[in-house]
């Protein structure tokens, strides 16, 4: 892959000096990504495809409606109740009454556990209204503001909301509804009289039923899977693999713009909707925590991915057993836990469910389960 002082980037195929590369998590960074092994990284992208990676790739996987909420529920698998953090927020839609200028767009986001916030910025181009957020990179520049409101007087988990706020809307100004945040005179910002204006329609909404809007993209798991494929298919099997006919099918995959043109390239990737809680996640996965299967079966090689222990993402990396049949002869698995910044593996599958069904132990995963916590034994956010 490397020619001189320059290199082939694996996405776009294209020769580029060296030092127009950069470090390319194939297992999303918001997902935990940072924490894992070198397999699942690169420094073989160049910048613009890594740029392209991120905004049209990972951001459909992460930013959707279903993976939004299913990272903030999983998240409290992990929390710890005498110190507040951060925490996602959970993705309600847009509302649809709230913001009568077409320039300008409001969407509804509940806090870890109680709390609500409403964002309002200025609205984005069509192509981001499937991502929670709308363009992330837009929002840096115009972070608009974010309206903070307490369903409750828990302390812990106000702080909690506010804390979570702050992370996930840091170019937006916070304006507080009804809520005080202890010892910071710094962390409100004092609304214009254009913001008291929606403040007060703001006030006057609470206890009304809301009304919101989404949009879902079809489809918006498969190019992070063909993404997913290639970096792992050249890292864990080496140059040759980058012109095998696989890779080449990926690579046309990845750069579909639809799912039907994509449907025309041989690559064999599950679907995110049919795998939600698939029964063998109860062995191989648990809430809360992802877990990667490099699996040699029938021919081929596969690369099954569950996130958060409930969503089952499956892509064929290869089907050409000289590539890969003495080097993986047997699943290789990796578990990674975000909350806590654990990563672990390679391990056998054998080994995997001989922990978990009790027979033996693993130290790095026994280390997670500890630190679990059980969410149905939260009070209700009404009892608060």
């Amino acid at each position: 892959m490397e020619i001189g002082v320059s290199k082939i980037c694996i996405f776009c195929k294209t020769e580029k000096p060296e030092n127009e590369f950069s470090l390319e998590h194939i297992f999303p960074q918001s997902l935990g990504g940072a924490q894992a092994s070198d397999l699942f990284k690169t420094r073989h992208v160049c910048q613009r495809c890594n740029s392209i990676m991120g905004l049209f790739v990972d951001a459909p996987l992460v930013k959707n409606f279903f993976s939004q909420n299913d990272m903030a529920e999983n998240a409290l698998y992990y929390i710890d109740l005498n110190k507040p953090m951060p925490l996602p927020l959970r993705y309600m839609g847009v509302h649809q009454s709230l913001v009568s200028d077409p320039n300008l767009t409001c969407e509804l986001w509940m806090g870890p556990h109680g709390g609500l916030v409403y964002h309002r910025r200025p609205k984005a181009d069509s192509r981001y209204d499937t991502f929670a957020g709308g363009n992330p990179i837009d929002n840096k520049k115009f972070g608009g503001e974010v309206y903070i409101f307490a369903q409750h007087s828990d302390e812990y988990w106000n702080l909690v909301l506010l804390q979570s706020v702050m992370k996930s809307f840091k170019s937006s100004k916070r304006i507080s509804g009804n809520i005080e945040l202890p010892n910071d005179d710094n962390y409100f910002h004092e609304p214009t009289s254009y913001e008291n204006e929606f403040l007060s329609s703001l006030k006057a909404a609470q206890g009304e039923v809301h009304k919101g809007s989404l949009a879902i993209q079809i489809g918006f798991e498969q190019r992070f899977l063909c993404k997913f494929a290639l970096g792992v298919g050249v890292d864990r099997l080496g140059e040759r693999y980058l012109e095998s006919t696989d890779a080449r099918e990926l690579r046309n995959a990845l750069w579909a713009k639809t799912p039907n043109e994509r449907d025309s390239y041989d690559v064999e990737f599950s679907d995110f909707f049919q795998n939600r809680e698939p029964e063998e996640a109860r062995f191989l996965a648990w809430p809360g925590v992802h877990t990667i299967m490099l699996y040699p079966v029938h021919g081929r090689l596969l690369a099954i991915i569950y996130l958060y222990g409930k969503n089952r993402l499956m892509v064929t990396i290869s089907k050409d057993e000289n590539l890969w049949s003495t080097s993986i002869d047997q699943a290789e698995v990796y578990v990674l836990c975000p909350s806590l910044d654990k990563f672990s593996g390679p391990m056998c599958v054998e080994d995997l469910l001989a922990h978990r069904l009790g027979h033996r132990q693993i130290s790095d995963l026994a280390e997670i389960e500890e630190k679990r916590f059980d969410p149905s034994t939260l009070p209700k956010i009404t009892d608060l």
